[in-house]
């Protein structure tokens, strides 16, 4: 991503990168680009969403039930990162 944040606008460098790259890696990071106004997005090629299951049988059935009963849960992640408690919600 730096290379083409840096390139010079030739019309033919791109790069094709998740959100985690643009948004959240320049925040941590010092990288050559910080916001949207360094690069230009011209095409979403993929959305997926996130989404909070627990088993049928669990006790919870809305979002507030399972927030109101810490400790009752064990967060787990298809992450290669592992998942720290609540926060990671």
């Amino acid at each position: 991503m730096a290379e083409v944040a840096q390139a010079k606008p030739d019309g033919y460098t791109v790069i094709i990168a998740p959100n985690l790259t643009l948004v959240i890696h320049p925040q941590l990071n010092e990288l050559p680009y910080k916001t949207p106004d360094d690069y230009e997005p011209i095409l979403n090629t993929i959305t997926f969403y996130t989404l909070l299951t627990v088993r049928a049988d669990a006790p919870w059935k809305t979002m507030q039930e399972f927030m109101a009963a810490p400790g009752e849960s064990r967060p787990s992640s298809a992450s290669a990162r592992p998942v720290r408690g609540r926060s990671a919600i």
